[in-house]
């Protein structure tokens, strides 16, 4: 039985990612999409999380449209407290990879980028 084999390439994942809070609590995320997406991308997925060492599965996530390229994620009570971000884009065939976490402090307003 031939079982296909699918290479996968960062060139799959959401790019140019900017994580910035723009007033105390108020962080936006803004991306373009893959250069080479797995069809035509159906929504992206926002993970943030105050622990890196919860599973992925307990990340926070907030989904838009595919055709959006940036969120207004809001946070509480965030007093000198690091977050940190992931973005995954999907398509109908599935998610696509997730990002490397990108860190932030939702209290002081600085960007990070690639």
């Amino acid at each position: 039985k031939n079982i296909p084999i699918f290479q996968l390439s960062s060139s799959i994942r959401a790019r140019d990612i900017k994580v910035q809070t723009v007033t105390p609590g108020s962080v936006s995320v803004a991306w373009e999409p893959p250069l080479e997406p797995n069809g035509k991308i159906k929504t992206y997925t926002i993970y943030y999380t105050d622990s890196l060492e919860v599973s992925d599965e307990l990340w926070i996530h907030v989904t838009k449209n595919g055709t959006e390229h940036s969120a207004m994620i809001t946070i509480s009570d965030s007093q000198g407290q690091l977050y940190y971000f992931k973005l995954r884009a999907s398509t109908a065939k599935g998610p696509g990879l997730v990002t490397r976490a990108y860190t932030v402090d939702p209290s002081r307003t600085l960007t990070t980028s690639n």
